[in-house]
């Protein structure tokens, strides 16, 4: 029997697993520190209507998307090493906002996911 452990990004590590499962624990990391940079950004939060949370969900996926686009990878069926090149995307992209020792965190745990994939 396994042991209990902590989600990551909304996935259990325990549970089984599937390339559009990460992608879209990517979806959800990467929109968090998308909502973190937007706080750092403006002294007064004004991106807190579900209408503006939609909005910030659709940048992310459009950012995504177009990192799978870079590495030729297909966001609607990823693989391995698709998820694996839009991880080292992600990080690129990150670096101009965040700072490495946030990201490398972020990308460790998204990569966790990754590894378990055969």
């Amino acid at each position: 029997m396994k042991e209990n452990c902590d989600l990551i990004y909304g996935v259990n590590p325990e549970d089984d697993i599937n390339p559009i499962i990460i992608r879209d624990a990517m979806l959800k990391c990467f929109f968090e520190a998308d909502k973190d940079v937007l706080k750092k950004l403006f002294l007064k939060s004004d991106f807190q209507s579900n209408e503006d949370i939609e909005i910030g969900k659709k940048h992310v996926e459009i950012v995504i998307k177009k990192m799978f686009n870079d590495v030729n990878g297909d966001f609607n069926n990823p693989t391995k090493k698709s998820l694996i090149n839009v991880v080292n995307k992600c990080k690129e992209y990150a670096g101009l906002f965040r700072d490495k020792e946030t990201i490398e965190k972020h990308a460790n745990e998204i990569m966790t996911l990754i590894n378990m994939l055969d």
